[in-house]
């Protein structure tokens, strides 16, 4: 039985997981962090006094919080296992792939919903949606392009407080377009660099993944990790497949069944719930690869995160990945070329004595 004929037999009616009458458009920028590739932090916290908070961390694609079998407290679903394990099946026997070489460049092209708060006195939290274009070289080098649409206000409170800090300039798009010089752009936990770091063997990566090196440990971190290194990263199909078996392991992982990410193409959704979110995946189950990721809200959070302002239910967060591969410029992408990229505008310079190198604006 493959996994399109198990995931349909559980739930056959496949689901457009678009966001419901209550929920708003809201979510987390995604990392655009400049930070060494010694650094261990996992998201950027504040730019300019403004908070942004990392979906690095957040997973989903536009799914409802709904579980399809009764979940464990201490292992998955069988549903969820065995579908992972499908899924494991079918990136093992995917081509190899090869990661960027000297001169190369890993390319990935993304849609997502971000919100960003600004964390004066009072508070406000707004919202924009996302094009991302991003090329990492193997020697850290790069270019992050990023187009963001108009913001929308998460509450009434969130534009009240606005106005009463005499309506800062937040309107219009956004466009971004940065170059990064050699040793620049890492993006934490997402590195390109993924298969030089991660064991393929199931068992030797599980225990990587519980051993405190990429951060917090416990199945709710290692869940979260899982997306971190599938995202613009160079993860290949051996990698995926190691990576389906740990979280085929997890406590508390479950099965969505078959969904549709924000950009219509059917996957099959997994999930798990931890402090109040729904962590949540979109996976082809031709390819295996990850099609996107979402939050929903479950419960009672902090005020100053991705969930802040929403119900139980609505949707924090979420991702497509459009597509990617190795290219050879910055002006190159999978399909076609795009305008050359401007000056580089940011240089890694070496550190005092034991500190690791420091990024400093050109």
């Amino acid at each position: 039985m493959n996994v399109e004929t198990l995931i349909r037999e559980i739930n056959p009616t496949p689901r457009r997981l678009l966001p419901g009458p209550d929920s708003f458009e809201a979510a987390t920028l995604f990392e655009r962090s400049l930070i060494t590739s010694t650094a261990r932090g996992r998201r950027p916290v504040k730019v300019g006094g403004i908070t942004l908070i990392g979906l690095g961390s957040v997973a989903g694609a536009a799914l409802l919080v709904s579980s399809i079998l009764p979940g464990s407290p201490t292992r998955p679903t069988n549903a969820a296992a065995t579908t992972l394990v499908h899924l494991a099946a079918v990136a093992a026997a995917q081509p190899a792939t090869t990661p960027p070489g000297p001169g190369q460049f890993l390319y990935t092209e993304s849609d997502s919903l971000s919100q960003s708060c600004v964390e004066d006195n009072p508070p406000y939290c707004f919202s924009r949606t996302y094009h991302r274009q991003i090329w990492i070289g193997a020697n850290q080098s790069g270019r992050i392009m990023e187009t963001g649409g108009p913001p929308s206000f998460v509450t009434a409170a969130d534009r009240s407080a606005w106005l009463r800090h005499r309506s800062p300039s937040i309107l219009g798009t956004v466009k971004d377009d940065t170059t990064f010089g050699p040793g620049t752009l890492s993006l934490e936990l997402d590195s390109p660099a993924v298969s030089k770091v991660l064991s393929t063997d199931p068992a030797t990566l599980g225990h990587m993944l519980s051993s405190g090196k990429f951060g917090p440990t416990g199945p709710a971190e290692a869940f979260v990790l899982i997306g971190d290194f599938l995202r613009e990263t160079d993860a290949s199909p051996a990698l995926r497949s190691a990576l389906y078996q740990v979280a085929a392991t997890l406590p508390g992982v479950r099965l969505l069944g078959p969904v549709r990410d924000h950009s219509g193409r059917l996957g099959v959704g997994i999930a798990r719930t931890n402090k109040g979110v729904d962590y949540q995946y979109v996976f082809d189950p031709k390819t295996s690869a990850l099609l996107g990721e979402q939050t929903v809200v479950a419960g009672p959070k902090k005020r100053f995160d991705h969930t802040k302002g929403l119900k139980s239910g609505n949707i924090a967060a979420w991702r497509v990945n459009l597509s990617s591969g190795i290219v050879d410029s910055l002006s190159e992408t999978p399909t076609g070329r795009v305008a050359p990229p401007p000056p580089v505008s940011f240089v890694a310079v070496p550190g005092h004595p034991g500190e690791s190198r420091r990024i400093t604006p050109k």
